[in-house]
């Protein structure tokens, strides 16, 4: 995956939202699953790599399939720990509690984690810890050119205007995956788990994750995001992340043959 936008090969693909608008994740799906296990060399053991997936038999858009990031790493030979395993129904509030519960028990200095069913890993996710310390960050999460959920218009105005993103076309924090290093995620989910506590009583509205509502996770991880910049940062440049939601080939290019065709 090349980004012409910013001359980078971003690691971990992201379709938020419905399937439908993210142009590229049929031919990128399908391509990394026909393709050969990566025969890469020894795997980076310095991280632990969380996975969201409650183990419903269909996702809240039945065009994506829970799973998805853990084929990705199984091709890998990536070890992974799945969060939210028989929670029923999920909201997606419940993604910062399973975390701080699975944080209690890591021991590397470094924790990822995504969702499980609209995430493609194309390689070792050990080779963006570089990528990850050159922001000088606690925590990287990836950057969404849309803001969600749009009831939360305080919050937008703040993001476009964190430092560093103003004119960026991806300004906009998204929950979907991250990067950081372990202790400061145990400081910032307890943080996120006391804001959380209200929204874990909010009724669950059928077929969807609780995205909009006051049941989402991504408004608290925003106000998380605004008031401890610069130790949270996004991923503006698409370095380690990229999402694949309103981005087609004018954007992105897709190669076959694992080595990214250079912008002309």
């Amino acid at each position: 995956m090349h980004n012409r936008l910013f001359d980078t090969e971003p690691l971990i693909l992201h379709a938020s939202g419905p399937l439908e608008l993210s142009p590229l994740w049929g031919e990128l799906e399908a391509g990394l699953f026909a393709a050969p296990p990566r025969a890469a060399g020894p795997l980076r053991r310095d991280h632990t790599f969380f996975v969201w997936n409650s183990g419903a038999e269909v996702s809240h858009d039945r065009a994506k399939r829970l799973g998805t990031a853990e084929r990705c790493l199984d091709r890998l030979g990536v070890s992974y720990v799945v969060l939210g395993r028989g929670l029923d129904p999920w909201k997606n509030v419940l993604k910062i509690q399973t975390i701080l519960d699975g944080l209690a028990t890591v021991t590397t200095p470094y924790v990822m984690a995504c969702d499980s069913p609209d995430v493609l890993i194309l390689d070792d996710p050990g080779g963006c810890i570089e990528r990850f310390e050159a922001f000088g960050a606690d925590l990287v999460a990836i950057a969404d050119c849309s803001f969600w959920p749009p009831e939360y218009q305080d919050l937008k105005w703040h993001e476009e205007h964190r430092p560093g993103a103003w004119g960026e076309r991806f300004p906009y924090l998204n929950s979907g995956a991250f990067i950081g290093r372990t202790e400061f995620c145990r400081e910032i989910f307890t943080a996120a788990a006391g804001m959380a506590e209200h929204q874990l009583a909010y009724p669950y509205v059928d077929r969807t994750s609780g995205a909009g509502t006051d049941a989402d996770d991504q408004s608290i991880m925003k106000r998380l995001y605004i008031e401890h910049h610069p130790r949270m940062q996004l991923d503006f440049r698409c370095r380690i992340f990229q999402t694949l939601t309103y981005q087609g080939p004018d954007v992105l290019r897709v190669s076959k043959d694992g080595g990214a065709e250079r912008r002309r």
